[in-house]
């Protein structure tokens, strides 16, 4: 498929697009937000941004990087569930 040059159906980001995407995200755009703005899927970039070494947050946007501030939003969320009784 490469020798005769068919295009790629899931496209790579090139390593322009992975640097751009950093800022993004670290400013608190999400993985979809980034992936339409470059036309790729999600997982690619949280992949790409993964290997380049940024920290990745969870759902709820805590940073996932200390067990300590991992905890606290787990609490976090606990009691937003007890609150509203979810």
């Amino acid at each position: 498929m490469r020798r005769q040059r068919v295009p790629r159906r899931h496209p790579r980001l090139a390593p322009d697009d992975i640097t751009k995407a950093a800022g993004p995200y670290q400013s608190g755009d999400s993985f979809a937000t980034i992936g339409r703005m470059l036309r790729v899927d999600p997982g690619t970039v949280r992949r790409a941004l993964t290997n380049l070494g940024v920290p990745v947050r969870d759902c709820h946007g805590c940073d996932r990087t200390s067990p300590l501030i991992e905890m606290a939003c787990g609490l976090k969320l606990r009691a937003v569930t007890l609150l509203f009784d979810v």
